[in-house]
């Protein structure tokens, strides 16, 4: 049998380790890109629950796709719900998710006539169009790591169980969209437009310069 060379263990370490490290880094990195997405989110929505947590992440997954179908009816949900608010957030835009390839935008900026309707309607359909889509057994698997890393550091959260026991048996049915909690609803009275990270760069660039979200 030909004996192997001794450096040969040696040599395969010095090629393998910088990619170990790399991905580690790299998986370290997403880690904490995550912690810093559940903190800062829980910092504007204290009253978040996991449910709530669930749509932040899968909405910068999946952006309007899958609520825009028809742009009339877009229109006008969009002239209704505006007609109908009573309070709105203090925000004006919002970075979704730990890749921040969608935001949300507050209708508020419409309401106070800074944003043209038709502006962001225009922008709201093209996201939906253009933008990055995931697929059922991506996000699945992406849930389960956000989910880990959400245990982790924020365990306390109302209701967590009961949400993450209802959110695994909806997964489990193929199916992966929520609402917003009743308790995030009648906290915040959430009313917002969900656009890509380009056209947001493009409207806040227009209508609102160095304006702190």
């Amino acid at each position: 049998m030909e004996r192997i060379p001794k450096y040969s263990f040696i040599s395969a370490l010095v090629i393998l380790l910088p990619l170990l490290l790399f991905h580690a880094n790299c998986g370290s990195n997403e880690v904490s890109r995550i912690e810093a997405a559940v903190s800062s989110e829980l910092r504007l929505h204290p009253a978040s629950t996991l449910t709530d947590l669930y749509k932040f992440f899968f909405q910068d997954a999946f952006g309007p796709a899958h609520i825009i179908s028809d742009p009339d009816a877009a229109k006008y949900y969009l002239v209704h719900e505006l007609a109908a608010a009573t309070r709105f957030e203090d925000y004006t835009w919002q970075a979704l998710g730990y890749k921040q390839q969608y935001y949300r935008m507050n209708l508020a900026a419409v309401r106070n006539g800074i944003l043209p309707l038709d502006t962001l309607l225009k922008a709201l359909i093209e996201s939906a169009d253009s933008g990055p889509q995931s697929d059922i057994e991506t996000w699945k698997a992406e849930w389960s790591k956000i989910l880990a890393v959400i245990e982790r550091i924020a365990p306390d959260l109302p209701n967590f169980q009961e949400d993450k026991n209802s959110i695994a048996d909806l997964l489990a049915q193929g199916d992966y969209i929520v609402h917003h909690s009743s308790l995030y609803t009648e906290t915040y009275e959430p009313h917002y437009r969900i656009i890509t990270r380009d056209r947001f760069l493009d409207l806040q660039k227009k209508y609102f310069g160095d304006t702190d979200r």
